[in-house]
């Protein structure tokens, strides 16, 4: 995934993190980093965040439709971000 982050600019999950906060995701970035719950986002919002070349790449990398890509970064993405930053109460 990191060279797929790159190829679109985007510099690994600390540069993930920015694009989603700086495309209107910001206070649901802020959950996954910060403690307590994880406030969950739709497939829509991750398109919209990410940009259709981003999951369009993501999804043809992993063999799936761009909207179960979406889907499945919406559903797994909060979770991932808040244990890499170490909140282990999402």
């Amino acid at each position: 995934m990191p060279d797929l982050l790159g190829q679109h600019g985007i510099d690994g999950l600390q540069g993930l993190t920015t694009q989603l906060s700086q495309s209107g995701l910001g206070e649901a970035v802020s959950s996954w980093i910060g403690n307590g719950e994880n406030q969950a986002v739709t497939a829509d919002q991750i398109s919209q965040a990410l940009g259709s070349p981003m999951v369009t790449s993501l999804a043809e990398k992993f063999g799936v439709d761009p909207a179960q890509a979406s889907q499945f970064l919406a559903d797994h993405l909060p979770q991932i971000i808040s244990t890499f930053h170490g909140n282990q109460t999402a």
